[in-house]
Protein backbone atom coordinates (compact mmCIF):
# COMPACT_ATOMS: atom_id res chain seq x y z
CA UNK A 1 0.00 0.00 0.00
CA UNK A 2 1.16 3.53 -0.74
CA UNK A 3 -1.18 5.56 1.47
CA UNK A 4 0.47 8.50 3.23
CA UNK A 5 -0.17 9.11 6.90
CA UNK A 6 -2.13 12.40 7.08
CA UNK A 7 -0.32 13.10 10.37
CA UNK A 8 3.12 12.78 8.76
CA UNK A 9 3.58 16.52 8.30
CA UNK A 10 2.96 16.97 12.04
CA UNK A 11 5.12 14.04 13.18
CA UNK A 12 7.87 15.02 10.78
CA UNK A 13 7.91 18.71 11.65
CA UNK A 14 11.02 20.17 13.23
CA UNK A 15 9.11 21.36 16.28
CA UNK A 16 7.43 18.00 16.96
CA UNK A 17 10.69 16.08 16.58
CA UNK A 18 12.94 18.52 18.46
CA UNK A 19 10.71 20.80 20.56
CA UNK A 20 13.41 21.50 23.16
CA UNK A 21 15.26 23.59 20.60
CA UNK A 22 12.33 25.95 20.04
CA UNK A 23 10.13 28.37 21.91
CA UNK A 24 7.02 26.75 23.35
CA UNK A 25 4.20 26.44 20.81
CA UNK A 26 1.20 28.68 21.47
CA UNK A 27 -1.06 25.62 21.67
CA UNK A 28 -0.47 21.85 21.64
CA UNK A 29 0.04 20.41 18.18
CA UNK A 30 -2.02 17.37 19.11
CA UNK A 31 -4.70 16.58 21.68
CA UNK A 32 -4.95 13.03 23.01
CA UNK A 33 -8.57 12.56 24.06
CA UNK A 34 -10.12 9.69 25.97
CA UNK A 35 -13.61 8.95 24.58
CA UNK A 36 -13.98 6.39 27.35
CA UNK A 37 -11.84 4.53 29.86
CA UNK A 38 -14.06 1.47 29.58
CA UNK A 39 -12.45 -1.49 27.83
CA UNK A 40 -13.53 -4.86 26.51
CA UNK A 41 -10.19 -6.47 27.39
CA UNK A 42 -8.09 -7.09 30.49
CA UNK A 43 -4.56 -7.09 29.12
CA UNK A 44 -1.72 -8.35 31.28
CA UNK A 45 0.65 -5.47 30.53
CA UNK A 46 -1.87 -2.61 30.71
CA UNK A 47 -1.66 0.02 33.45
CA UNK A 48 -5.43 0.27 33.26
CA UNK A 49 -5.60 -2.56 35.80
CA UNK A 50 -4.10 -0.11 38.33
CA UNK A 51 -6.65 2.59 37.56
CA UNK A 52 -8.76 3.83 40.47
CA UNK A 53 -10.46 6.84 38.88
CA UNK A 54 -14.12 6.60 37.83
CA UNK A 55 -15.02 5.08 34.48
CA UNK A 56 -17.30 6.79 32.01
CA UNK A 57 -17.73 8.21 28.52
CA UNK A 58 -17.03 11.70 27.25
CA UNK A 59 -20.20 13.69 26.63
CA UNK A 60 -20.55 14.89 23.06
CA UNK A 61 -21.13 18.47 24.23
CA UNK A 62 -17.81 18.42 26.09
CA UNK A 63 -16.02 17.05 23.06
CA UNK A 64 -17.51 19.74 20.81
CA UNK A 65 -16.17 22.49 23.08
CA UNK A 66 -12.72 20.88 23.05
CA UNK A 67 -12.74 20.53 19.27
CA UNK A 68 -13.99 24.09 18.81
CA UNK A 69 -11.13 25.52 20.85
CA UNK A 70 -8.60 23.21 19.19
CA UNK A 71 -9.66 24.34 15.72
CA UNK A 72 -9.70 28.00 16.73
CA UNK A 73 -6.20 27.84 18.23
CA UNK A 74 -4.56 26.01 15.35
CA UNK A 75 -4.25 22.52 16.81
CA UNK A 76 -3.32 20.05 14.08
CA UNK A 77 -5.23 16.99 15.17
CA UNK A 78 -7.06 14.92 17.76
CA UNK A 79 -6.11 11.36 18.66
CA UNK A 80 -8.81 9.26 20.31
CA UNK A 81 -6.76 6.98 22.51
CA UNK A 82 -5.65 6.60 26.17
CA UNK A 83 -7.15 4.14 28.68
CA UNK A 84 -10.14 2.54 27.04
CA UNK A 85 -11.44 1.12 23.79
CA UNK A 86 -12.76 4.02 21.65
CA UNK A 87 -15.23 1.80 19.79
CA UNK A 88 -17.13 1.26 23.05
CA UNK A 89 -18.30 4.88 22.79
CA UNK A 90 -21.55 4.77 20.86
CA UNK A 91 -20.92 8.27 19.49
CA UNK A 92 -17.32 7.71 18.43
CA UNK A 93 -17.99 8.29 14.72
CA UNK A 94 -20.01 11.42 15.45
CA UNK A 95 -16.99 12.63 17.42
CA UNK A 96 -14.67 11.89 14.50
CA UNK A 97 -17.04 13.50 12.03
CA UNK A 98 -17.35 16.68 14.07
CA UNK A 99 -13.58 17.05 14.42
CA UNK A 100 -13.05 16.35 10.72
CA UNK A 101 -15.63 19.00 9.90
CA UNK A 102 -13.58 21.48 11.91
CA UNK A 103 -10.51 20.75 9.80
CA UNK A 104 -8.77 18.69 12.48
CA UNK A 105 -6.89 15.51 11.70
CA UNK A 106 -8.39 12.50 13.47
CA UNK A 107 -6.93 9.23 14.72
CA UNK A 108 -8.16 6.18 16.63
CA UNK A 109 -6.09 3.50 18.37
CA UNK A 110 -8.12 0.33 18.84
CA UNK A 111 -7.74 -3.31 19.85
CA UNK A 112 -9.85 -4.01 16.77
CA UNK A 113 -12.12 -6.66 18.27
CA UNK A 114 -15.31 -4.60 18.07
CA UNK A 115 -14.89 -3.72 14.42
CA UNK A 116 -17.66 -5.09 12.19
CA UNK A 117 -19.16 -4.33 8.80
CA UNK A 118 -21.32 -1.51 10.13
CA UNK A 119 -18.44 0.16 11.96
CA UNK A 120 -16.17 -0.18 8.94
CA UNK A 121 -18.74 1.74 6.92
CA UNK A 122 -18.98 4.41 9.62
CA UNK A 123 -15.21 4.82 9.58
CA UNK A 124 -15.30 5.90 5.94
CA UNK A 125 -18.35 8.09 6.44
CA UNK A 126 -16.75 9.90 9.38
CA UNK A 127 -13.63 10.92 7.47
CA UNK A 128 -11.22 9.25 9.91
CA UNK A 129 -7.64 9.99 8.88
CA UNK A 130 -5.66 7.33 10.73
CA UNK A 131 -6.15 4.12 12.70
CA UNK A 132 -3.78 1.92 14.67
CA UNK A 133 -4.55 -1.69 15.44
CA UNK A 134 -2.75 -2.70 18.60
CA UNK A 135 -1.26 -6.19 18.98
CA UNK A 136 1.01 -7.77 21.58
CA UNK A 137 3.76 -10.19 20.71
CA UNK A 138 4.41 -11.42 17.19
CA UNK A 139 2.06 -14.39 16.89
CA UNK A 140 -1.10 -15.96 18.26
CA UNK A 141 0.63 -17.40 21.34
CA UNK A 142 2.22 -14.12 22.42
CA UNK A 143 -0.96 -12.21 21.73
CA UNK A 144 -3.10 -14.64 23.77
CA UNK A 145 -0.72 -14.40 26.73
CA UNK A 146 -0.54 -10.60 26.90
CA UNK A 147 -4.01 -9.69 25.64
CA UNK A 148 -5.70 -12.38 27.72
CA UNK A 149 -8.05 -13.59 24.98
CA UNK A 150 -8.27 -16.06 22.11
CA UNK A 151 -9.46 -13.67 19.41
CA UNK A 152 -6.24 -13.28 17.42
CA UNK A 153 -7.81 -14.50 14.19
CA UNK A 154 -10.75 -12.12 14.64
CA UNK A 155 -8.36 -9.19 14.86
CA UNK A 156 -6.54 -10.33 11.75
CA UNK A 157 -9.79 -10.54 9.81
CA UNK A 158 -10.92 -7.10 11.02
CA UNK A 159 -7.76 -5.45 9.73
CA UNK A 160 -7.94 -7.24 6.40
CA UNK A 161 -11.63 -6.34 6.05
CA UNK A 162 -10.94 -2.63 6.60
CA UNK A 163 -7.99 -2.63 4.22
CA UNK A 164 -10.00 -4.52 1.62
CA UNK A 165 -12.97 -2.17 1.85
CA UNK A 166 -10.70 0.87 1.54
CA UNK A 167 -9.19 -0.59 -1.61
CA UNK A 168 -12.64 -1.43 -2.97
CA UNK A 169 -13.75 2.16 -2.45
CA UNK A 170 -10.58 3.53 -4.03
CA UNK A 171 -9.72 5.61 -0.96
CA UNK A 172 -6.41 6.52 0.65
CA UNK A 173 -7.64 6.90 4.21
CA UNK A 174 -7.78 6.00 6.93
CA UNK A 175 -4.06 5.35 7.06
CA UNK A 176 -3.80 1.83 8.54
CA UNK A 177 -1.04 1.00 10.99
CA UNK A 178 -0.37 -2.28 12.80
CA UNK A 179 1.74 -1.99 15.93
CA UNK A 180 2.89 -4.37 18.62
CA UNK A 181 5.15 -4.54 21.65
CA UNK A 182 7.46 -7.44 22.41
CA UNK A 183 9.27 -8.96 25.38
CA UNK A 184 12.22 -11.12 24.38
CA UNK A 185 11.06 -12.22 20.94
CA UNK A 186 13.96 -12.71 18.55
CA UNK A 187 14.84 -10.35 15.74
CA UNK A 188 13.83 -13.05 13.28
CA UNK A 189 10.41 -13.42 14.92
CA UNK A 190 9.87 -9.67 14.84
CA UNK A 191 10.83 -9.56 11.16
CA UNK A 192 8.25 -12.28 10.57
CA UNK A 193 5.56 -10.08 12.09
CA UNK A 194 6.57 -7.21 9.80
CA UNK A 195 6.57 -9.50 6.80
CA UNK A 196 3.10 -10.77 7.56
CA UNK A 197 1.52 -7.30 7.69
CA UNK A 198 3.44 -5.47 4.98
CA UNK A 199 1.15 -5.23 2.01
CA UNK A 200 -1.92 -5.23 4.24
CA UNK A 201 -1.22 -2.26 6.51
CA UNK A 202 0.40 0.99 5.40
CA UNK A 203 2.85 0.84 8.27
CA UNK A 204 4.06 -1.79 10.72
CA UNK A 205 5.81 -0.79 13.92
CA UNK A 206 6.93 -2.22 17.25
CA UNK A 207 8.38 -1.22 20.61
CA UNK A 208 9.19 -3.14 23.77
CA UNK A 209 6.65 -4.16 26.39
CA UNK A 210 7.09 -2.42 29.73
CA UNK A 211 5.86 -3.92 33.00
CA UNK A 212 7.62 -1.32 35.13
CA UNK A 213 4.44 0.06 36.69
CA UNK A 214 3.10 -3.42 37.48
CA UNK A 215 5.55 -4.52 40.16
CA UNK A 216 2.71 -5.32 42.57
CA UNK A 217 0.55 -7.17 40.03
CA UNK A 218 1.05 -10.89 40.66
CA UNK A 219 0.16 -12.12 37.20
CA UNK A 220 2.76 -9.84 35.62
CA UNK A 221 5.68 -10.85 37.83
CA UNK A 222 6.62 -14.06 35.96
CA UNK A 223 7.32 -11.98 32.85
CA UNK A 224 9.58 -9.34 34.40
CA UNK A 225 12.75 -11.18 33.43
CA UNK A 226 11.62 -11.34 29.82
CA UNK A 227 11.25 -7.60 29.27
CA UNK A 228 14.04 -5.84 27.38
CA UNK A 229 12.71 -2.32 27.34
CA UNK A 230 15.35 -0.89 29.69
CA UNK A 231 18.10 -2.41 27.60
CA UNK A 232 16.68 -0.87 24.45
CA UNK A 233 16.27 2.53 26.12
CA UNK A 234 19.90 2.41 27.28
CA UNK A 235 21.01 1.71 23.71
CA UNK A 236 18.97 4.63 22.44
CA UNK A 237 20.37 6.95 25.10
CA UNK A 238 23.90 5.98 24.08
CA UNK A 239 23.01 6.79 20.48
CA UNK A 240 21.30 10.12 21.07
CA UNK A 241 22.56 11.33 24.45
CA UNK A 242 19.14 12.91 24.96
CA UNK A 243 17.03 10.35 26.79
CA UNK A 244 15.04 11.64 29.72
CA UNK A 245 13.98 14.85 27.97
CA UNK A 246 10.24 14.42 27.49
CA UNK A 247 8.73 15.82 24.29
CA UNK A 248 5.17 15.11 25.40
CA UNK A 249 4.90 18.20 27.62
CA UNK A 250 5.92 20.46 24.73
CA UNK A 251 3.75 19.04 21.96
CA UNK A 252 0.54 17.54 23.41
CA UNK A 253 -2.13 17.66 26.07
CA UNK A 254 -4.17 14.67 27.21
CA UNK A 255 -7.82 15.03 28.20
CA UNK A 256 -9.67 12.35 30.17
CA UNK A 257 -13.30 11.48 29.45
CA UNK A 258 -14.50 13.79 32.24
CA UNK A 259 -12.50 16.85 31.17
CA UNK A 260 -9.53 16.45 33.50
CA UNK A 261 -6.33 17.39 31.68
CA UNK A 262 -3.03 15.64 32.31
CA UNK A 263 0.46 16.22 30.96
CA UNK A 264 0.90 12.63 29.77
CA UNK A 265 -1.11 10.26 27.58
CA UNK A 266 0.18 7.34 29.68
CA UNK A 267 -1.08 8.81 32.95
CA UNK A 268 -3.70 6.22 33.87
CA UNK A 269 -4.85 7.90 37.12
CA UNK A 270 -4.16 11.57 36.35
CA UNK A 271 -1.12 11.84 38.63
CA UNK A 272 0.11 14.67 36.41
CA UNK A 273 -3.19 16.57 36.35
CA UNK A 274 -2.63 20.15 35.22
CA UNK A 275 -6.20 21.40 34.96
CA UNK A 276 -9.84 20.73 34.18
CA UNK A 277 -11.37 21.79 30.87
CA UNK A 278 -14.69 22.40 32.61
CA UNK A 279 -12.99 25.16 34.62
CA UNK A 280 -10.29 26.52 32.30
CA UNK A 281 -9.61 26.71 28.58
CA UNK A 282 -7.02 24.38 27.09
CA UNK A 283 -4.89 27.41 26.20
CA UNK A 284 -4.87 28.51 29.84
CA UNK A 285 -3.94 25.01 30.96
CA UNK A 286 -1.21 24.80 28.29
CA UNK A 287 0.47 27.83 29.86
CA UNK A 288 -0.20 27.02 33.53
CA UNK A 289 2.42 27.09 36.27
CA UNK A 290 2.31 23.38 37.03
CA UNK A 291 2.84 22.31 33.43
CA UNK A 292 5.69 24.79 33.03
CA UNK A 293 7.33 23.27 36.12
CA UNK A 294 7.09 19.80 34.57
CA UNK A 295 8.64 21.16 31.39
CA UNK A 296 11.56 22.64 33.30
CA UNK A 297 12.31 19.44 35.21
CA UNK A 298 11.87 17.10 32.26
CA UNK A 299 13.75 19.47 29.99
CA UNK A 300 16.77 18.90 32.19
CA UNK A 301 16.31 15.14 31.85
CA UNK A 302 15.50 14.78 35.55
CA UNK A 303 12.61 12.31 35.34
CA UNK A 304 13.51 10.81 38.69
CA UNK A 305 12.30 14.00 40.42
CA UNK A 306 8.73 13.27 39.33
CA UNK A 307 7.56 9.91 40.73
CA UNK A 308 5.25 9.04 37.86
CA UNK A 309 7.82 10.00 35.23
CA UNK A 310 10.59 8.04 36.93
CA UNK A 311 9.17 4.78 35.57
CA UNK A 312 8.57 6.05 32.06
CA UNK A 313 9.80 3.76 29.30
CA UNK A 314 8.60 5.72 26.29
CA UNK A 315 10.92 6.27 23.37
CA UNK A 316 11.51 9.96 22.71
Amino acid sequence: MNSKNPFSDVYGSEYYRHPHGHNLAKFPLILDLEPTNLCNLDCLMCSRQLMKRPVGKMEFGLFKKIADEAAKEGCKGIRLIRFGEPLLHEGIFDIVGYASGKGLLTHITTNGLLLDEEKIGRIFESGLDSIIFSFQGVDRKGYALMRNNQQYEMLEESIKALAGERKKRGLEKPFIQVTTTVLDETEEEIKGFYGKWRGVADKVDHWFTSLERLEDVERAKPLFERQKVKEMLAERENETGRMGRCNEVLTKLSVSWDGIVTACCGDYDNFLEVGNFKESSLKEIWNCKKLNYLREVLGRGEREKIPFCAKCTSKF
